[in-house]
Formats: structure tokens, C-alpha cells, sequence
């Protein structure tokens, strides 16, 4: 009887033997075939479409800037799909808190952010982050008949301060006391506001303030001092299906981008600009 069973001849025994071996080759295809799906995802992206030159904005309904080109480069030479969609700020946070996109462009660390983003490991110190896609430099505009240089002093900063809808440095202004008015219509219409009520002040990124100082017909005057210098990132969804492996991969091919000097000179090139 126990050669009979060692054996294994009987009919019903047959069949178990081939159900498990079924079983087995389709655990088999299926690993293989999830393995083959994560490779070849398309990772979803979506931009900030606000006029943040040179580092994001949106031309035409395309994504554009500096940060979109390194992600972009780093993604392919890592061999991975993507689409980037511009989207205002505040609905891109939003959309990717609730996993219509897999990551983010660019966001500054937050710890309400961090909630539903994961950033690169270190990023809540502040400084300059190594897997970071910029370091951006917020500064202060204003007119030159009331020209001002920020000294430290918070308190001094002429009000109202005004700053782009959905930045996070307008948070930080706001808990040092000051009175920040937000825009949803970019540079040009809080330039109108400064221009028209001759008070207050912008908070901007150092290349924007650059550039449109660059306009003559408003005396412009930029602050000596930045206000605040900060790492910016592209951030993942914590509903995105990017094991910590890929992400931590994105990470380094983005630092590898940024620090290779020929290859920003290559990316700058168009913008004129140089970090």
C-alpha cells in the first residue's frame, strides 16, 4: 500500500499533481507578469503651472522649466515612462493626496504635506539637500522710491506682502505676523497692485525678481538679502505604487542630474539663467 501511495498512480492522485503544477506555473506568470508591470509603469506627474521661471510653469498646456528637464532626463536615463501635466499648485497637492498622480513637482518640505508625500530621507533638517532639484532663494521686490533691504528683521518687511497662491513660504510670513495677500494670477498682477498702491512689497524667487526687474519702465529695486533659501523636491503620492527602492532610485538619478555640471549647463542653456 505505501508503494501504491509513493507511487502516486491512482487517478485521483494524477489529477492533484497536475492542479498543483497549475498552481505553481500561475504563481509563476503572475510574479513575472507584476514584476513586468511596475518596470514598465508610466509614472504620473503633475507640475506646478503658476509662472515659477525658470523651475516650472506652464506653456500652452505643457510643463516646462528648468525642474521638469531634470526630472525628465534622470527618469529616462533610469529607463522609466512619464507624463507630466501642469495643474494649479494647490490641485496638484491635492490630486496627488488623493493618488490621481504619483509625484509632485517641485514642493518644499511641509510636515502637513508630509502626511500624504514622501520626501528624501533628511529633507525635514532644512539646508541643502543632497537629492533636492534646486536650492531656490526667496527675495524681496519693491519699488525703488520705497527701496528695502531685509536685515533679519521680519517685523520690517513693508506689507502687505504679496506671494503666490499656494507657495509655502507665504505660511512662513504669515506666523512671523505679517499680513500676506495671496495671487492667484502670478507676478504681473501683484506687480500691478505694488505699481497702482505704491505700498507693500512681493515675496519671489530670486530669478523671477531678476527678470522682471529687467522691465525699465517700473524702478524695481531687489532686496540685497534673500529671506529664506530652501531645498525643492519632487515629492511621491503615498498612494502611488512606487516601492521604497524606486523612489529612493528616482531620488539618486535626480542628484546625479543636478550634480553633473556639462549637463545643467546643457539644461540651463535655454533659460539663460544659472543656479
Amino acid at each position: 500500500m505505501n508503494n501504491h501511495i509513493l507511487t502516486c498512480m491512482t487517478a485521483g492522485c494524477l489529477l492533484w499533481r497536475i492542479i498543483l503544477l497549475s498552481v505553481l506555473m500561475l504563481s509563476t506568470y503572475s510574479g513575472m507578469a507584476s514584476a513586468n508591470n511596475i518596470e514598465d509603469k508610466t509614472i504620473s506627474i503633475c507640475s506646478d503651472a503658476n509662472y515659477w521661471f525658470p523651475y516650472t510653469f506652464d506653456e500652452n498646456g505643457v510643463s516646462k522649466g528648468l525642474h521638469v528637464d531634470i526630472v525628465t532626463n534622470a527618469l529616462t536615463k533610469l529607463g522609466k515612462k512619464v507624463v507630466i501635466e501642469p495643474l494649479p499648485w494647490k490641485r496638484c497637492l491635492f490630486s496627488a493626496k488623493k493618488g490621481k498622480y504619483d509625484a509632485v513637482i517641485s514642493a518644499s518640505f511641509k510636515q502637513g504635506r508630509a502626511e500624504y508625500l514622501y520626501y528624501p530621507e533628511g529633507a525635514a533638517l532644512g539646508g541643502f539637500s543632497k537629492q533636492r532639484l534646486s536650492q531656490v532663494e526667496y527675495t524681496i521686490l519693491t519699488l525703488k522710491s520705497n527701496a528695502f533691504d531685509f536685515d533679519g528683521d521680519f517685523s520690517k518687511i513693508p506689507e502687505p506682502v504679496r506671494v503666490p497662491l499656494g507657495y509655502s513660504i507665504a505660511d512662513d510670513l504669515s506666523k512671523k505676523g505679517l499680513f500676506v495677500k495671496t495671487s492667484t494670477k502670478g507676478i504681473y498682477n501683484s506687480l500691478r497692485y505694488l505699481v497702482n498702491n505704491r505700498t507693500g512689497s512681493i515675496v519671489t524667487t530670486k530669478d523671477i525678481a531678476m527678470l522682471v526687474a529687467k522691465d525699465k519702465s517700473i524702478a524695481l529695486h531687489i532686496s540685497s538679502a534673500p529671506i529664506k533659501s530652501k531645498s525643492y523636491f519632487m515629492a511621491f503620492s503615498k498612494k502611488a505604487a512606487l516601492t521604497d527602492t524606486e523612489r529612493a532610485e528616482i531620488w539618486e538619478g535626480i542628484a546625479a542630474v543636478r550634480s553633473n555640471p556639462a549637463l545643467m549647463s546643457t539644461l540651463l542653456a535655454p533659460y539663460g539663467k544659472s543656479e
